[in-house]
């Protein structure tokens, strides 16, 4: 309700420090519904309902959780997700050069240019020099050096 998405920077410590949301969620109680409880672990389901301060409610639908069977997200979805985690600790260009790697796998069956990316930098690098690449980007022609993966 103060931000357009629920991602880690909300949900860790830094983000539940904001003021604001500190404020809403004062003003928030979670109560169970037993029903809806019931039907977990199956189907992971909410309902929320507010009442404004003038006693007014509104009450939603009941939703699945987003990735449920029910509620799964689209390809472009997790393409979204998947980049929004992987560009700050990867880099742009290595997050979607690691994106390719991974949706290439249904049509490959060398499984070589994901390990790539998997194993640690010692196991790719030990024969490599300062100015010698060290390995062959699995996804393009451009060779990478152990100290950019």
């Amino acid at each position: 309700m103060t931000r357009d998405a629920v991602g880690p920077e909300e949900v860790l410590e830094g983000g539940l420090e904001d003021p604001e949301i500190r404020a809403l969620a004062s003003r928030v109680d979670i109560v169970r519904d037993p029903q809806l409880d019931s039907l977990f672990p199956d189907q992971a389901l909410a309902r929320v309902e507010i009442e404004t301060s003038d006693e007014r409610r509104c009450v939603s639908e009941i939703v699945s959780a987003p990735g449920d069977a029910g509620n799964a997200p689209s390809d472009d979805e997790l393409a979204d997700k998947f980049k929004k985690l992987a560009t700050p600790v990867l880099g742009p260009e290595q997050a979607t050069e690691l994106l390719s790697c991974i949706r290439e796998l249904p049509e490959g069956a060398d499984l070589s240019s994901l390990l790539r990316w998997l194993l640690p930098k010692e196991y790719d690098c030990e024969q490599a020099t300062n100015d010698a690449p060290c390995q062959t980007s699995p996804c393009a022609t451009e060779p990478r050096h152990h100290s950019e993966i």
